[in-house]
């Protein structure tokens, strides 16, 4: 545990998530012009994490920073600070 905080995270499926952005005002669809994302095109990128679209190897990062990429483990660990100041709800 990174933070020293508990996380809990509850499975949501597509419908509730649709529902929870719903109350929050996010439209379904794009509409021109519309800062931010749909709802729609929210669950279609997560899918496309889901199916794996998002685990291609390339070396782009290194190509325009001119270094290597960290885990995201050492990033966390490197900025551990930042975490411990944030409250744990309730």
């Amino acid at each position: 545990m990174i933070s020293g905080k508990n996380v809990q995270c509850d499975e949501v499926d597509t419908e509730g998530k649709l529902l929870y952005w719903d109350s929050l005002g996010v439209p379904r669809d794009y509409v021109e012009g519309m800062q931010g994302w749909a709802s729609y095109e929210m669950i279609s990128y997560e899918q496309s994490i889901l199916d794996g679209y998002f685990g291609v190897l390339t070396h782009h990062f290194k190509l325009i920073t001119g270094r290597h990429p960290k885990p995201l483990r050492e990033v966390f660990l490197e900025n551990k600070a930042v975490w411990e100041n944030i409250p744990s709800p309730g």
